[in-house]
């Protein structure tokens, strides 16, 4: 009864062997069958006879239906009068082999075009658009240029329409990529001062700095690049009010020694005003604002006499800037604090 069983087991195995055997001589024979067929599809393309390209295409399809190749050209006759038919086909190519690289830059291409169409009429459709461009599989083999360009407007016009975790999201992916070509080097490195402004946007303070702190040390002293001394004076007005929340805590405490402890944290937060001289020098057009902050920086540390030469100046070269009237009250009571400390200075000093 053993040798039976054994001997029908044998069988079967034997059966199965010869069926594949003959599934992969099947298989190849239909395989330079679809060969030849395609290479009769490429000749009757040249000679633009659309008609007998797409019947041998169909031809292809009836042997294997989801032959990336076939669907690639097939979808190429719906790129002018059906494009959402066009996509259909690539999206099947794509999935059945998505190393056929020439479908997968054409599927990515066409949802970048309907983006950029899209772009002034319904940036919110076209921020989707840009991330299925970017997220067609393999895109970064096919043409990695073209993914980081569509994330990298997915990403801005997520941060234009206040979406911004989404943004963030999007340049944080672009941060932690690399590239050798120019073009797309500056996308990755605009990438950090985007996540930086979408980080500020949320309130999270820490990583906007690190980002802006990137972006800044990347772009090293170009002269050419108009958001360097944006991030540079926005890195400089994060750090600004830390230091604010700093010397706050400090003037609130019970311990002693007020001045000598603001003035050693002060010390240490040089690079304010290294960014804020840098991003004046490079866009004048920051100058008030940056004087300002200035002023502000050289009271909080405690030379009251730079911050009312600074507060003088903006109210003699802004004469007609909306913030003349805190500039005036401020400056009046910095140096009617200037004059209480000297007349309690004197009185201490009269009694010793």
């Amino acid at each position: 009864m053993k040798k039976i069983i054994l001997l029908t087991l044998i069988l079967v195995l034997m059966l199965g062997f010869t069926h594949l055997f003959a599934q992969s001589e099947t298989d190849q024979k239909t395989l330079d069958k679809m060969d030849k067929l395609m290479e009769k599809v490429g000749k009757a393309i040249e000679k633009k006879d659309g008609k007998t390209a797409m019947k041998l295409i169909e031809e292809v399809l009836i042997l294997k239906q989801d032959y990336a190749p076939a669907l690639h050209q097939k979808a190429r006759f719906f790129y002018s009068q059906d494009q959402a038919q066009a996509i259909t086909l690539l999206e099947r190519a794509v999935v059945s082999d998505n190393a056929y690289l020439p479908a997968v830059k054409d599927l990515a291409s066409l949802h970048f075009q309907n983006a950029q169409k899209l772009q002034q009429t319904d940036p919110a459709a076209a921020a989707i658009s840009f991330e299925k461009a970017a997220l067609v599989k393999n895109l970064e083999n096919a043409e990695k240029g073209m993914m980081i360009e569509a994330l990298f407007n997915s990403g801005a016009l997520q941060y234009q329409q206040k979406q911004l975790e989404k943004a963030i999201q999007i340049f944080d992916k672009l941060t932690r990529m690399d590239s050798s070509h120019d073009r797309q080097k500056n996308l990755l490195r605009l990438s950090f001062y985007m996540l930086g402004m979408a980080y500020v946007q949320s309130e999270q303070a820490p990583a906007a700095q690190a980002a802006l702190r990137k972006y800044i040390d990347l772009s090293g002293e170009l002269v050419d690049d108009t958001y360097l001394p944006i991030a540079r004076f926005i890195l400089a007005e994060s750090l600004m009010n830390d230091l604010s929340e700093q010397v706050k805590k400090i003037n609130v405490d019970q311990m002693e020694d007020k001045a000598s402890r603001i003035a050693a944290l002060t010390s240490d937060r040089t690079e304010i005003i290294e960014l804020l001289e840098k991003a004046m020098a490079q866009k004048p057009e920051l100058t008030e604002n940056v004087r300002m902050n200035l002023g502000n920086f050289y009271y909080m540390a405690g030379n009251v006499d730079q911050a009312i030469d600074i507060y003088e100046g903006l109210i003699r070269d802004f004469t007609t800037s909306d913030q003349r009237s805190v500039y005036e009250n401020f400056l009046k009571d910095i140096k009617t604090e200037k004059e209480n400390k000297a007349k309690a200075l004197k009185k201490s000093s009269q009694k010793k």
